[in-house]
């Protein structure tokens, strides 16, 4: 959806949702409309949309190119380039404290390498050293520029000299070579660290300001995006503090500063004033504090108290807060709900037949979720979690899906379906990363159901399923996780995040196919852009007829603000919108 669509946000369809539900749940598509009474709205605009583009000033920007062999994360060919200086811009109003009610504060581990590290806290405080602009290019960031060798064995990365940790020491590339030797390691069980080890060889600091990444062979064409997913941080401190104390009290470079954390209850920090980045993402607030709040009810609450200023709402409660004369916004970025049959090869359950994940995908309405559930504030299908249009050479298969519940009758015959499998019940482990999923996957459990699949809805902690879906916890193999990937509906390529996905090695233990590996590993390291271009469809179009990954709709989450809350012009592009873009919230 284009930027310019997206401030057009489509409003209530006159569908009643929990009706919508009920008998979508129960199998009634057709009789929405007519039990609701209503029709489809006019498009129309929120009071204040946040989809405004960040001037193209204030982040980094190409200046004098330096020519490399690597590819780009969107075409193929790259360049590389120091930041250009940001012209001066009028004072911006600063000050007071910014509070942010969230569904689910999330983990309390604030370690980096580990596998599900508190995404609302450390991107605040943690940076890498190349970012994606909001084309998915990517540009430096902690690092001015870097190259890759034409054999594509080495990978030369130059340090920005005077970015300063929080604790007043100064970045350098012993701080980079830590960072990159601990995602590297054994005791990572970082998404990114499969790339990590599959790609470096050794790390060399030459002088204060450069770090040389030797490649093992064959080399990772790719591996500026699994850079682009590191988050850098400080050896000195690490050193002197120990990993408890590390894993709690993080030192970073970025925006912000951790001053207090609660786990299940907030988190409290300081606007870093010493930050040496882009305008756009240095803080106007001088606090922040993230509240864990589950229950919309309570952070309307909230809001309506004056308690919090931004809080994420329901699209029905959206249009109501609307009329209310509440402003709302919108990020750059979508959300991308994502069924993922885990480890369905390491079990004799439904989902370890191909064509029983087929049906499966096939039996869900993606128009009607779009128009009906989600309120028209969503588009129907996508490639995966993390893969969309916006994506390094996207295949249109994606999109082909369509709604064939006969045919989906038809493929679970054919795959004897229930008779051949002793417990034909597939299991949807429930959480809440936003508050619609548990009503979400109850919608489609419903679709599932209505061609003859049994299931059931299994609540679990996020921690909990998350740290089961990576272990991997038998009981949990052959049954369906949802991932809700902003990352789906952000700029940037993620390649790592497919190595990830698609390939057997991958974290998120949602595929296994020997040829799917042998076909990623080869468009990997091949050195000819349009021939791995082409590759790389292949591979789409492969890990496509598995039906492992079912990327279900973009979704334009929306938050209602309080009336200190002006203009979103932050990092609210890239993965993690929300929380990214919160440097750039302005003051009104």
């Amino acid at each position: 959806m284009h930027h310019a669509q997206r401030e057009q946000s489509f409003l209530n369809s006159g569908l009643c949702r929990r009706t919508a539900l009920r008998l979508i749940v129960s199998g009634g598509s057709m009789a929405i409309l007519a039990a609701c009474g209503g029709s489809t709205s006019p498009a129309a605009t929120t009071s204040a949309p946040a989809a405004t583009p960040a001037p193209a000033s204030s982040a980094p920007t190409p200046g004098a190119a330096v020519a490399t062999a690597a590819p780009a994360s969107a075409s193929g060919t790259s360049t590389t380039s120091a930041t250009a200086a940001a012209p001066a811009q009028a004072a911006a109003k600063t000050g007071g404290t910014l509070n942010v009610a969230l569904a689910d504060l999330a983990t309390e581990n604030l370690d980096t390498i580990l596998a599900a590290p508190n995404l609302n806290v450390v991107p605040l405080i943690y940076e890498p050293l190349l970012q994606y602009d909001e084309k998915g290019n990517l540009v430096p960031w902690l690092a001015e520029s870097w190259e890759m060798s034409p054999d594509g064995k080495l990978w030369t990365f130059n340090i920005r000299k005077g970015v300063k940790w929080t604790s007043g020491d100064e970045l350098t590339s012993e701080d980079v070579k830590f960072s990159i030797e601990r995602y590297s390691s054994d005791a990572s069980t970082s998404a990114w660290s499969p790339m990590h080890r599959q790609t470096v060889d050794q790390v060399e600091t030459p002088d204060r300001y450069t770090v040389k990444v030797h490649s093992k062979t064959p080399p990772y064409l790719f591996y500026p995006d699994a850079i682009a997913g590191t988050w850098i941080h400080p050896k000195a401190y690490f050193d002197q503090a120990g990993l408890g104390t590390f894993s709690k009290q993080p030192v970073g470079t970025g925006p912000w500063k951790l001053t207090r954390f609660t786990p299940g209850v907030s988190a409290e920090l300081a606007g870093n004033k010493e930050y040496w980045g882009p305008s756009m993402n240095k803080p106007t607030w001088d606090n922040l504090v993230l509240f864990n709040t589950p229950e919309e009810s309570t952070r309307m609450a909230m809001l309506k108290r004056g308690e919090a200023d931004i809080v994420g709402v329901s699209w029905d409660n959206a249009v109501a807060l609307r009329g209310q004369g509440y402003q709302l916004r919108q990020t750059r970025a979508s959300t991308l709900p994502a069924l993922f049959f885990i480890g369905y090869w390491n079990q004799p359950g439904p989902t370890s037949d191909q064509r029983v994940r087929e049906a499966l995908d096939i039996a869900i309405d993606r128009q009607e979720l779009s128009d009906s559930f989600f309120k028209g504030f969503a588009k129907p299908g996508a490639g995966n979690f993390a893969l969309t249009d916006l994506h390094y050479g996207f295949d249109p298969i994606w999109y082909s899906t369509r709604y064939e519940p006969d045919r989906a009758r038809q493929l679970l015959q054919d795959a004897g379906y229930p008779g051949k499998f002793r417990d034909p019940t597939v299991n949807i482990f429930t959480v809440s990363q936003v508050g619609w999923e548990p009503d979400f996957l109850q919608v489609i459990a419903g679709y599932w159901q209505a061609v003859g699949v049994q299931t059931q809805l299994v609540p679990m902690d996020f921690t909990a399923m998350r740290n089961g879906w990576t272990a991997p916890d038998p009981k949990m193999m052959g049954g369906v996780a949802t991932w809700i990937g902003v990352g789906g509906g952000a700029a940037g390529n993620s390649m790592p995040a497919q190595q990830n996905n698609m390939t057997s090695p991958g974290v998120n233990q949602a595929a296994h196919d020997p040829e799917l590996d042998r076909m990623f590993a080869d468009m990997i390291a091949e050195l000819d852009a349009n021939k791995r271009l082409e590759m790389w469809h292949q591979v789409q179009q492969k890990a496509f007829s598995l039906h492992s990954i079912l990327g279900v709709c973009r979704v334009f989450d929306q938050y209602a603000v309080s009336d200190k809350v002006g203009e979103w012009t932050g990092l609210d592009y890239l993965p993690g919108a929300l929380i990214m873009g919160l440097s750039g919230v302005q003051h009104r």
